[in-house]
């Protein structure tokens, strides 16, 4: 008997069991090399215009002096983008001075450059140098998290709670999903968790509520977008997001075999005012 293996469970190939799709969430542990994580992700057959971008030289720089700081030594930004100041802070009697240890900054290309550094300081510059090359070119887990939310609604899924974290996956989208999962299990530590979502009545009206939730969510924004003085280059992008919205509940509805009615005519009624809107609006703005 053949059967599919997913995080926690095991579905026999020849069992009618009816599911909606799957309820998806993460751990994650550690960074990822974005090099690593393109090699794999094209080597998946995946869209490479999905992937995010490695992290920029100043916020490489950021990273590596944040593991610099101490009790008494920290890292200020400067006027200038991309520098910033290693600062001793001392105690002296009932007061507190600060000290400029010495200034780092990166330019455009990611090359370091040092201002004030002394002998004294070499470790310190050294431990930057390294730190820099390290995380100039790894994904952190924020990098990670906020892609992971974002792959999430590309393929359909829809949130669970209000806070996020849980994620319901439609079976049309599994297939992509688990392709995606099997490239970070490749590359990373995380840990990628999948159950079966039955389609029982408790499931099927679960996965509504969150459908209309994050419907209602759209609308209301899109319904603020009308009334602010938007021209129609952003009028004819929510319009855009109306339809998108749309499409993805007519989707869920005839997955689950239930929708909101009522829900489905607003996003109807918004996308045309939007598109009227950018009509009388003119021009490119």
């Amino acid at each position: 008997m053949n059967a599919h293996t997913g995080a926690g469970y095991v579905v026999p190939a020849d069992m009618n069991i009816p599911t909606a799709g799957a309820i998806a969430w993460w751990r994650l542990k550690g960074t990822v090399s974005h090099s690593d994580l393109l090699a794999a992700w094209s080597s998946a057959g995946l869209d490479t215009s999905l992937l995010p971008l490695p992290p920029s030289p100043e916020q490489g720089l950021r990273r590596a002096l944040k593991e610099q700081e101490e009790r008494r030594v920290m890292a200020r930004p400067l006027g200038k983008k991309g520098s910033f100041a290693l600062v001793e802070e001392s105690l002296t009697g009932k007061d507190l001075e600060y000290r400029t240890l010495f200034k780092v900054s990166v330019d455009l290309v990611g090359n370091l450059h040092f201002e004030d550094a002394t002998s004294a300081h070499a470790s310190h510059e050294q431990q930057i140098r390294e730190a820099y090359a390290k995380h100039v070119s790894a994904l952190s887990q924020g990098d990670i998290s906020g892609w992971l939310v974002e792959l999430a609604y590309h393929v359909k899924a829809v949130s669970l709670r209000d806070t996020g974290g849980i994620y319901f996956v439609p079976s049309t989208q599994l297939q992509l999903w688990r392709t995606v999962v099997g490239v970070l299990r490749e590359v990373s530590e995380a840990q990628m968790f999948e159950v079966p979502a039955l389609k029982s009545s408790e499931a099927v009206d679960a996965i509504l509520d969150a459908i209309a939730t994050e419907a209602k969510d759209e609308i209301a924004k899109l319904e603020a977008a009308l009334e602010n003085d938007m021209g129609k280059r952003g009028l004819t992008n929510r319009s855009a997001r109306a339809g998108a919205m749309l499409e993805k509940l007519k989707a869920y509805e005839a997955l689950l075999g239930k929708g909101v009615e009522t829900i489905g005519q607003r996003l109807i009624d918004l996308q045309i005012e939007l598109s009227t809107a950018a009509l009388a609006a003119g021009g490119d703005e």
